[in-house]
């Protein structure tokens, strides 16, 4: 979905479209006939386009999209994509066609979650010989991705406002109900017990990979732990006031320590 997101953007703010299309959008029925048939200096073009509405086609395109498909009984929708945010602006798109949805990023532990990645993304690895130099580019790139992808939604607090909800792993500890609770969401029927990350990869890899981990880790180290520490810090106040157990923290009242 991505090309369609940027699409829009494009369509927009193309300079062509600006200066032959939206520019001319004055023109009557009557005179786009005549210059189809008639011919004229200008690009002839035998339709009024509206600049709003091609993103208005494509909200309703997605909508229909994913609503057609909701089980039975189900009446909103959403979808996991671990791309969005990665050289693309994706999720701010997103959030501009549908103002009244909620984001929710989730994430874990830097070193886990690249450790993951190997294992999920790259089982040709597991496979061949031992390859330091290969297993080293790859922790690299995959380093590289998490740490652009955890920037992005970071640096996009101030524009996703309170619409962006950060979720640290640690939380899915807690009951179903409560995590919806906290983020402003009723369940309209049971949610399966025991949510958490998905796609962790193999649970076994060779003693040559998992050797290497600290050393390769080790050089991204303090960069990942301050990114990290700021979106707990940040996910800690998305859940502020709510306990895993208790729900909604009662208001002690001004003056409380």
């Amino acid at each position: 979905m991505e090309p369609l997101l940027a699409s829009v953007d494009r369509y927009e703010t193309g300079q062509r479209l600006k200066r032959f299309v939206f520019d001319r959008s004055s023109r009557d029925e009557a005179q786009l006939v005549s210059e189809m048939t008639a011919g004229s200096h200008m690009l002839s073009w035998l339709n009024l386009l509206d600049q709003d509405e091609f993103r208005a086609e494509v909200v309703s395109l997605i909508d229909r999209m994913f609503r057609s498909r909701i089980p039975e009984g189900w009446t909103d929708w959403g979808f996991k994509e671990i791309r969005y945010g990665l050289d693309n602006n994706s999720p701010e798109i997103l959030m501009s066609f549908f103002p009244g949805a909620t984001g929710i990023f989730t994430f874990r532990d830097p070193r886990c979650t690249i450790e993951s990645m190997v294992r999920t993304w790259s089982p040709k690895l597991m496979r061949e010989p031992p390859n330091i130099d290969k297993l080293s580019n790859l922790y690299r790139s995959y380093t590289i991705r998490w740490k652009k992808v955890m920037k992005y939604f970071l640096d996009s607090e101030a524009l996703l406002s309170q619409r962006l909800l950060f979720v640290s792993a640690d939380k899915f500890d807690w009951p179903n109900e409560e995590i919806l609770g906290a983020l402003g969401l009723t369940p309209t029927r049971a949610i399966p017990d025991g949510l958490g990350m998905t796609n962790q990869g193999p649970r076994e890899l060779p003693d040559w990979i998992n050797g290497r981990f600290d050393e390769l880790f080790a050089a991204e180290e303090p960069v990942c732990l301050e990114l990290f520490a700021r979106a707990c810090t940040r996910s800690d106040a998305d859940f502020a006031g709510y306990s895993p157990k208790s729900g909604p923290a009662p208001d002690a009242g001004p003056g409380a320590a």
